[in-house]
């Protein structure tokens, strides 16, 4: 992740350290889901609109930071997204009812999407031309963190420690996290690379800006984050049928695979021409799907499933290297836009497999997000052809 005259190693660390905690933010509920629905009362359609509220705010948190960094500075982003992390965790392991529980997981998401731009803008200004690889190493932190979470939660909620313990520990690491980069010597902000980014700092002017062929990578990226969404937040439910530890282990084992995917696609990720790497990855992920929904067998089922994750891991950040390599010295708008367009697919399919799980059952649910993944690769597929285009116009 260091270039040359780059950050020292211990913002290195810390960027890594809150990526990782965001990854067990992200599992916390899906893992927990549950004890949740139990101690509050509610049906899959109710977490289904927990999920829902936590991912509009974190397109928010995600679309808008980029305008909050230019106005109040990049350490308001760096520190006030781990901040709320902590105070929204805080506010869920001390809810006494499911509105306050609500308004925590509110919190949660918007301190999500702070991190989530910052961090990725922060590693595409530092690794121009070859950020790939980097990425591919930021986003492993993210998975290492999203499959020892469930794995450690699982277990020591299934060996007797109350659920909202989770989120109180949660909450002393993410604010020990603000803290961290509290202290850290951040790298001064690049200056904007045309006079078209310079001047839009509005939601509209945002807008107007995006290319035809980020939007097709905005496309490529909330399909694919739909599918990854989908499996992670509804995987333990999925398996009802088996005992709470084989649940959340076959959780912590899709994100075993996503945590590998990512470090083959650090490790050669530079090596491989990225759209084609991107969209094979991306079909191979739906075929692994289906074939988990096929199987009769929960070993089978549960090793499918983990092969998925292998499949996914690497398409997230590659997209997003896709990005900047055809929007050079846009590193901001990418990020952002490719963020908040992530969340999107987290904001409407999750949710939407509450609504089938209680009408024709999680199955079909999951087959969905296999369909998800077949749309990422066509879009992925489709975004060089439209930069082609764009560069005659002058874009």
């Amino acid at each position: 992740m260091r270039a040359a005259g780059g950050p020292p190693r211990d913002l290195t660390a810390a960027i890594w350290a809150t990526f990782g905690l965001l990854g067990v933010v992200h599992l916390l509920l899906p893992t927990l889901i549950r004890q949740v629905q139990e101690t509050f009362g509610e049906d899959d359609a109710g977490i289904g609109g927990a999920y829902f509220l936590y991912s509009l705010l974190y397109v928010a948190g995600a679309f808008l930071g980029g305008a909050l960094a230019a106005r109040g500075g990049r350490r308001v982003v760096v520190v006030g997204g781990p901040a709320m992390l902590a105070v929204g965790t805080l506010t869920c392991g001390l809810a006494p009812s499911w509105p306050v529980f609500l308004a925590g997981v509110s919190i949660i998401g918007v301190g999500g999407g702070l991190v989530d731009m910052a961090m990725n803008a922060l590693v595409l200004e530092l690794t121009p031309g070859r950020s790939t690889a980097a990425l591919n190493r930021l986003h492993l932190i993210l998975a290492i963190g999203a499959l020892a979470g469930p794995l450690l939660i699982g277990w020591s909620v299934a060996g007797g420690m109350p659920w909202t313990w989770a989120y109180l520990i949660v909450a002393a690491c993410t604010a020990l996290s603000a803290v961290g980069l509290a202290t850290r010597r951040l790298p001064p902000a690049p200056r904007a690379g045309g006079r078209r980014e310079r001047s839009g700092g509005g939601l509209r002017a945002r807008l107007l800006i995006v290319p035809l062929s980020l939007f097709a990578l905005s496309v490529a990226i909330g399909a694919n984050i739909a599918t990854e969404s989908g499996i992670s937040s509804w995987l333990v439910r999925y398996l009802a049928a088996a005992p709470l530890e084989v649940a959340t282990l076959s959780l912590s084992l899709f994100w075993a695979g996503l945590a590998l995917g990512r470090l083959l696609g650090a490790l050669i990720g530079d090596r491989l021409p990225p759209v084609g790497y991107a969209a094979g990855s991306s079909l191979a992920c739906a075929v692994a799907v289906l074939v988990a929904v096929a199987l009769p067998v929960l070993p089978g089922t549960i090793a499918a499933f983990a092969l998925a994750g292998l499949a996914i891991g690497p398409i997230y950040p590659t997209i997003m290297s896709i990005a900047g390599s055809l929007h050079p010295g846009r590193a901001g708008l990418v990020s952002s836009v490719l963020s908040a367009a992530a969340v999107v697919g987290s904001l409407i399919y999750p949710p939407l497999m509450g609504i089938l799980s209680e009408a024709v059952g999680l199955g079909v649910g999951m087959v969905g997000a296999a369909l998800c993944s077949f749309l990422a690769a066509a879009a992925i597929l489709l975004a060089p052809v439209a930069a082609r285009r764009e560069r005659p116009a002058g874009a």
